[in-house]
C-alpha cells in the first residue's frame, strides 16, 4: 500500500526498500535487546556494554538478501 503511488517501480527500488526495512527492523531488535541487558543489570551501563551484546547479533545475510529479493520480486 504504501509504495502503489510511487514513480519508482523498478525491481532495484524493491530491493533497496526491503534491505533497509530488515535493517531497520534489526536495528529495533537490537536496541530492544540493549535495553533488556540495561534493566536487567540495574541501570548500569558498564555492565550493558560489557556484556556480549553485538548490535548485529541477529544479522542473516540469508534474512537480509531474501528479504530484498522477495521485495524486488513483489516491485515487479
Amino acid at each position: 500500500m504504501i509504495t502503489r503511488h510511487l514513480k519508482q517501480d523498478l525491481e532495484m527500488d524493491g530491493w533497496i526498500l526491503g534491505a533497509a526495512s530488515w535493517m531497520g527492523f534489526v536495528a529495533l531488535e537490537s536496541s530492544g535487546y540493549a535495553f533488556t541487558t540495561f534493566l536487567k543489570s540495574n541501570g548500569s551501563i558498564s555492565t550493558t556494554f560489557n556484556s556480549d551484546l553485538d548490535p548485529w547479533s541477529s544479522f542473516s545475510f540469508e534474512e537480509w538478501s531474501w528479504t530484498a529479493i522477495l521485495s524486488s520480486v513483489l516491485f515487479r
